[in-house]
């Protein structure tokens, strides 16, 4: 997760097109990383008669939640401006990763 945040960091604070591209491809690959694992756990820990349904339910989820975090991302760089916008979204992921650490660590 912190490869993402750290990845859209450097998007954010960007001032050349090789700087943002370097920042997209390691926010990308971050969160394709995160994905990937929360994937696998969804697949062990769900039983066998419903992991279909609760691997279709984690898509609809993930989907919904990165369609609306962009346009949340698109109408505060509207309102201010693209760098802001950028890391308004680096803050809530920092926000959501440091929730799921101390929650991952009381298990």
């Amino acid at each position: 997760m912190f490869v993402a945040i750290l990845g859209y960091t450097i998007f954010a604070l960007s001032t050349q097109a090789w700087q943002g591209m370097i920042g997209t491809f390691l926010g990308h690959a971050g969160g394709a990383l995160v994905w990937t694992f929360s994937n696998v756990i969804v697949q062990s820990s769900a039983p066998d008669h419903v992991r279909g349904r609760v691997l279709a339910l984690d898509s609809v989820i993930m989907t919904s939640v990165m369609a609306t975090s962009t346009i949340m991302a698109g109408v505060v760089a509207s309102y201010t401006n693209p760098h802001i916008g950028a890391l308004s979204s680096v803050a809530l992921s920092l926000v959501g990763a440091i929730i799921w650490l101390f929650a991952a660590r009381g298990r």
